[in-house]
């Protein structure tokens, strides 16, 4: 599964660069379940003893509810990163922030090259059906006003006939249809990603997008995801407290946004 590619490859990027003394240590500086995102906090420790902190984040599902045991041990990085495999949504927030918090670290400090969502589908030939995997409103409605396509938004939760959203029940249906697609980053939460790409048959281009969609393109090596369109978070303090305190909404877009490539960093 994709999740546990994620893992894997975000535990081998940080124990390189432990292990080679590129890096001091990774720290685990802070981490918890907001509303409605959950976040973690490392700080990465270079050899000279200077210092990055980096914010990783991760949409907190509410549908299912969760029942998680009592921990009797203070969780580390890597206990984090393994409930990515938990059935629990809230585990998997806490691991995919995780994942995103170690690949926010190195996507700063590569300084990978980004682009613009809707001018890679506009740059696209041959694309006339685009799906949307998720309400990524946004989007959707600049490449309505930019380009003759025809827009399919799936969402679980929205009312069709207000929103003009289908239900997500018709994506098995209608995904072989897409010639592009916009994916939630929530879907490596609800762990639906790999249905989505499966039925992704005719897609040309895959962009898992939103602020849970941090992820570093290596981890993504070998999938169809195609490209990452998420948020660097620029102020680590500022949008903890505000996250504590529930307060989301336009957070985001106090970071700087970007859109990357995968095929670029295989």
């Amino acid at each position: 599964m994709i999740v546990e590619q994620m893992k894997d490859k975000a535990i081998e990027l940080i124990k390189t660069d432990l292990e080679s003394g590129n890096l001091k240590e990774v720290i685990l500086k802070d981490f918890s379940l907001g509303v409605p995102y959950a976040y973690t906090v490392l700080e990465f420790v270079n050899k000279d003893g200077t210092s990055k902190e980096v914010l990783g984040a991760a949409m907190v599902l509410n549908e299912g509810g969760s029942c998680n045991k009592i921990e009797n041990t203070t969780p580390d990085i890597y206990s984090l990163l393994n409930k990515i495999s938990s059935f629990s949504y809230t585990d998997r927030a806490l691991a995919v922030s995780t994942i995103n918090a170690i690949s926010q670290y190195y996507i700063i400090t590569q300084d990978l090259e980004k682009q613009d969502a809707v001018e890679v589908i506009l740059n696209l030939d041959g694309v006339k059906n685009i799906g949307f995997v998720g309400n990524i409103a946004p989007i959707a409605k600049e490449l309505q006003k930019k380009g003759d396509y025809n827009i399919y938004v799936f969402d679980r939760g929205s009312s069709c006939c207000s929103t003009g959203s289908l239900m997500d029940t018709f994506e098995y249906r209608l995904l072989p249809e897409m010639d592009a697609l916009f994916i939630t980053g929530s879907t490596m939460v609800n762990d639906t990603i790999d249905m989505v790409l499966d039925r992704a048959i005719n897609s040309k281009i895959n962009v898992l997008t939103g602020p849970t969609a941090q992820m570093h393109p290596k981890l993504l090596d070998g999938t169809k995801i195609t490209h990452l369109g998420s948020v660097m978070v620029n102020d680590v303090n500022d949008t903890v407290m505000n996250l504590k305190l529930g307060s989301s909404c336009g957070l985001f877009q106090k970071g700087t946004k970007y859109t990357i490539n995968v095929e670029n960093y295989k």
